[in-house]
């Protein structure tokens, strides 16, 4: 830490840790949680000092199109060697060995150098990318044709592409791709839904990972459905009220172990979780992530003044969809304080009864003074980087427009 400039300047005068009186974990979790916490607007303003002189060896890593604000960091090769070591370890759990063939649902890059650049990457990864940007029934016809030439041993990306993908399979009649060993869900909150329809569709198990640009791996999922957190490689805790804790619910706050080329200490990550106080059944021995609640910056705020976490939002939409079927994909967006404005692909049992039955269970659920527009569209608008934020706000957290009563987190 005293090795870059960021640190030297926020530590106390008198912050120093003398290995010497260190005696077991709760003496250095008293010096831990001292220290400041790292947001990622530090991050961006204070780059250059936080990281300093960068070896040669270490590679550049960009992240932030969900939000428009690009993050910008180095990470060392050794720490780099371990996040795809745990990786790979934790695809073991899926059955899937290093180098195995995986069909991808990404982001395709705009430029033809970046295209050239991914394809490059995509050959030597051995891995077959698939547009989460395209995904008519055409296109996904085509899909299936090249993915039972390809003869992927499981399917990798977003999961509200990879379930359109399923629930095509399904609705059409064709078998579940032979080769398939597993499916790994990333970027997106897994529902209990989209898991049924993905294991529904290609009649193989769901693993679901979780991470960020910032650090790469953080949890993956075991065989017994645990989502297990890399101790090895982060120190995972999360954050209510301006205080850290080593179980419950709140935002995480996570320490990279190893990147000494732009530390990442109590980095707090902008999305709301649970950290399970016990170990899961399979006896790996490491801690438990029981569930992800969504992104910080996704949060829904209410006229009166109520902070709603996107799950409450999902919830409605899960609800509404194992009862009656009557959408492909959904998107609420908030622009103003008092509206949100509802986007739905329609399937044929959707009609203007169930657009009013979903306003009001919104209404009743979120916010009764909540001004509400429902729109049937063909297509719903993906990030840069193709990712869907299947609950989008456009309120900035200095943004007049929010209430300045205490809140709090439904």
């Amino acid at each position: 830490m005293h090795h870059k400039p960021y640190y030297r300047r926020m530590l106390p005068a008198d912050a120093h840790l003398d290995c010497r009186q260190i005696h077991a974990l709760e003496d250095f979790q008293r010096f831990y949680n001292t220290l400041p916490v790292l947001t990622k607007q530090d991050l961006i303003g204070h780059h250059q000092e936080l990281s300093g002189k960068v070896h040669l060896s270490s590679r550049i890593k960009t992240t932030g199109g969900s939000t428009g604000e690009p993050v910008k960091l180095y990470k060392n090769a050794s720490a780099l060697a371990r996040e795809r070591v745990a990786t790979a370890l934790s695809y073991e759990w899926a059955g899937i060995q290093v180098g195995a063939k995986q069909a991808r649902f990404w982001g395709i890059p705009h430029s033809n150098r970046a295209k050239f650049m991914a394809r490059i990457t995509d050959l030597v990864a051995n891995r077959y990318r698939l547009s989460a940007f395209d995904m008519t029934d055409a296109d996904m016809a085509g899909y299936y044709r090249h993915l039972l030439l390809v003869k992927p041993a499981y399917l990798y990306g977003y999961v509200s592409a990879i379930r359109l993908f399923a629930n095509y399979i399904k609705h059409t009649n064709l078998a579940p791709l032979p080769s398939l060993k597993a499916v790994i869900t990333t970027s997106e909150v897994l529902s209990e839904l989209d898991r049924h329809d993905i294991e529904q569709g290609f009649a193989v198990k769901v693993f679901n990972e979780y991470g960020c640009g910032e650090v790469g791996s953080i949890a993956h999922e075991c065989e017994q459905g645990a989502l297990h957190v890399m101790a090895s490689n982060l120190l995972v805790q999360v954050e209510r009220d301006g205080i850290t804790y080593n179980h419950g619910t709140g935002e995480l706050v996570l320490t990279d172990l190893h990147n000494y080329a732009t530390p990442l200490i109590r980095y707090k990550l902008g999305d709301y979780a649970t950290l399970a106080p016990g170990g899961c059944s399979c006896g790996r021995g490491l801690p438990v992530l029981s569930r992800v609640h969504g992104r910080a910056y996704d949060i829904i705020h209410t006229p009166e003044g109520r902070s709603i976490h996107p799950e409450a939002i999902i919830y409605i939409f899960e609800k509404m969809q194992e009862q009656r079927a009557v959408f492909k994909q959904f998107q609420v967006l908030q622009d103003r304080l008092d509206h949100l404005t509802i986007r739905i692909i329609p399937t044929a049992n959707f009609n203007n009864t169930i657009g009013r039955d979903i306003q009001v269970a919104v209404r009743t659920k979120i916010s009764a003074a909540m001004q509400i527009s429902l729109e049937l569209v063909n297509t719903i608008e993906r990030e840069k980087s193709g990712k869907l934020r299947v609950v989008k706000s456009q309120l900035t957290a200095d943004d007049n427009r929010l209430p300045m009563a205490n809140t709090r987190r439904s």
